[in-house]
């Protein structure tokens, strides 16, 4: 909400691979918006939004709408197998309510039923076109996209216990056996965010007051893992332009680094 005030006109939000751009008004509004809609589906503070999709604008859209309700963010993998996802589903509890991509649909099309699932808040590849989607009859399928043209923002403000309620359920099991669910609060977010920011003598707090508003940061990594729900929530808070792709486009990444004068990127190994 800082960021919006101060830089409401800076991009937060650059998803590359659409050259689509949201400003920090636009995003603050936006998660607002989508936050408005999940109240009046039935999600309240405490219950768990299953977010299901690849990188793209919606799935930050939606991490800091869950954030402004109180509802606990379940990120998964957009790779996972059906087992994997019903292992979550199971283990979470009583999700109701899935954020889901368009290239993930087919899984909660067959095995809604078995999954428990009541609605479906569907993020379509191209919002343009218009084709039919069939869906269980039990299932209430509803468009991203149309939630966001439908509703006013969330007024009503929620009331947090930083160190007791939960921000996210994040799954993760390495490469052997089945993902386990590791709980954050927003203490602990609120925690990650401020080290990161502070990160090495570089960073002291002049430094870091200095560079709000001022920076860059490509992510390529996956929104769903921890790093990219962390670095999204970081660098969103200091007022970054965030330059999302959803896939590891080398050519365009060096390019954009140099264009944007990029300072801070993160990878995994291979990728160096």
């Amino acid at each position: 909400k800082l960021a919006a005030l101060n830089y409401p006109n800076n991009i937060a939000i650059y998803f590359k691979p659409k050259e689509e751009k949201y400003s920090y008004r636009e995003l603050l509004i936006s998660s607002l918006k989508i936050a408005s809609a999940l109240k009046a589906l039935g999600v309240k503070k405490g219950d768990p939004v299953a977010l299901n999709s690849k990188n793209c604008s919606e799935f930050i859209i939606a991490m800091w709408a869950c954030i402004k309700l109180g509802a606990v963010l379940v990120p998964i993998n957009y790779l996972l197998k059906k087992h994997e996802v019903f292992h979550i589903f199971n283990d979470c509890g009583d999700i109701k309510t899935a954020i889901v991509h368009e290239k993930n649909l087919k899984l909660y099309k067959r095995s809604s039923k078995e999954l428990g699932i009541e609605k479906i808040v569907l993020i379509r590849e191209d919002k343009n076109v218009e084709k039919e989607i069939k869906i269980a009859d039990d299932v209430e399928l509803i468009f991203f996209h149309e939630l966001l043209n439908s509703y006013e923002p969330l007024v009503e403000k929620i009331s947090i216990n930083m160190k007791e309620d939960l921000f996210c359920l994040l799954y993760t099991g390495g490469t052997t056996g089945l993902p386990k669910g590791v709980m954050l609060t927003h203490f602990n977010v609120i925690s990650d965010i401020n080290q990161l920011l502070h990160i090495g003598a570089e960073f002291s707090e002049e430094a870091v007051e200095k560079n709000i508003g001022k920076l860059s940061f490509v992510n390529v990594l996956p929104l769903c893992h921890s790093f990219g729900v962390i670095s999204t929530l970081t660098y969103t808070s200091a007022a970054c332009q965030l330059i999302v792709y959803d896939s590891f486009d080398i050519p365009s990444i060096l390019e954009t680094i140099e264009m944007y004068k990029v300072e801070n990127f993160a990878g995994v190994p291979t990728m160096y």
